[in-house]
């Protein structure tokens, strides 16, 4: 009997992915329809116009079985909630959503940059970003200059490179930290807009002082109800991790893990529900250091059937004569090497080849 898993997000195609090597026969609900989303199984395509609410009726149309989200719904509970009224639910609940994306009830939890709230007063001097309160992937962030309007706040600007980590959390067992990577952000050879998230490289080394500080935020986190597969992006500072964002969803760069240690953890996911055990025990290691990239459109364009993405190299494979507009996502680039500055080289070069001309 094949097990039929709904994945309903802005992208699907990687956690369908995911799911297809754990055994599972994935629907997709998301915005692209990507030509490898659609090799993979059904979907059902949502137009912008009609995104995040419009998922809800897509939903509906899939066959019965548990669901799963993906990246920018941690922002509408609501739709999370209208969804899960018929199917199990294999991530965070709404009402933990509203709690986790909260960045002032985070940060009495959490180690976080300064904020501030819309119309508390912001100190001249320092640096300061102004953030959507529902924002994913680095959209609405930019330079505080200007009056913040009630969907937005400011959150001070820290130096250094920005990280992400992955935690596996259940109700039963500590939260697993799965490891570290470093972003890719507003990176200029990937055409990718300031701010923008545009890839990430890893798993990277880390040493017990930083496991140790990452742990102690995941179980915060999994005390707080998130389940599942979740992540956070955070600056290393000399005094410790300062949280920059929680996304407790299915993350971009689990793709990465699995690929360097040889998983499929929304199997691990999957198992906690019926098994109440998710841990990775005897989880394989690797010294291998895996990136991915999103390449952005410079100029609109139509995608040509010669277009070069094809092959291992390449995934969220956009159909032929498909409309992209300038500055949207056109493809995501894959590279392993040795180390961290191999790999981000090698995607520099897979993306000077294959940007559209």
């Amino acid at each position: 009997m094949t097990r039929t898993l709904l994945i309903v997000g802005a992208s699907g195609r990687a956690a369908a992915a995911s799911a297809v090597r754990a055994g599972w026969q994935p629907v997709v609900v998301d915005l692209f329809a990507d030509e490898d989303t659609r090799a993979m199984g059904p979907v059902f395509q949502c137009p912008l116009e009609e995104y995040p609410h419009g998922f809800i009726a897509l939903a509906e149309r899939a066959p019965p079985g548990p669901w799963m989200y993906t990246g920018g719904l941690e922002n509408d509970p609501d739709v999370v909630e209208a969804i899960s009224q018929s199917r199990i639910l294999y991530g965070t609940p709404p009402d933990v959503l509203k709690r986790v994306r909260d960045p002032f009830e985070l940060a009495a939890l959490v180690p976080m940059p300064a904020m501030r709230r819309f119309r508390e007063p912001i100190e001249p001097g320092s640096r300061w970003l102004r953030k959507l309160l529902r924002g994913a992937g680095g959209f609405g962030i930019g330079d505080w200059a200007s009056p913040l309007d009630e969907r937005e706040y400011a959150q001070e600007f820290l130096d250094g490179e920005s990280h992400s980590a992955l935690f596996l959390c259940s109700e039963r067992w500590p939260a697993e930290l799965i490891g570290v990577c470093s972003q890719l952000v507003g990176e200029r050879w990937l055409n990718a807009p300031r701010f923008r998230y545009c890839g990430n490289i890893g798993p990277l080394p880390m040493d017990d002082g930083l496991a140790v500080e990452l742990s102690s935020v995941g179980e915060v986190l999994r005390r707080l109800g998130v389940r599942g597969l979740a992540g956070i992006d955070f600056i290393r500072k000399p005094n410790g991790v300062r949280v920059l964002e929680v996304n407790p969803r299915y993350t971009a760069s689990v793709e990465l893990y699995e690929r360097a240690f040889g998983v499929a953890l929304i199997g691990h996911v999957v198992s906690e529900w019926f098994f109440g055990d998710p841990e990775l025990k005897d989880r394989p290691r690797s010294t291998r250091i895996c990136g991915k990239a999103i390449l952005y459109a410079e100029r609109t364009f139509a995608v040509p059937a010669d277009h070069p993405w094809r092959g291992p190299d390449f995934a969220d494979i956009p159909t032929v004569g498909s409309v992209i507009p300038a500055g949207q996502p056109v493809v995501t680039l894959f590279a392993s090497a040795d180390t961290e500055p191999e790999c981000r080289e090698r995607l520099m070069e897979l993306a000077r080849a294959s940007a559209p001309r």
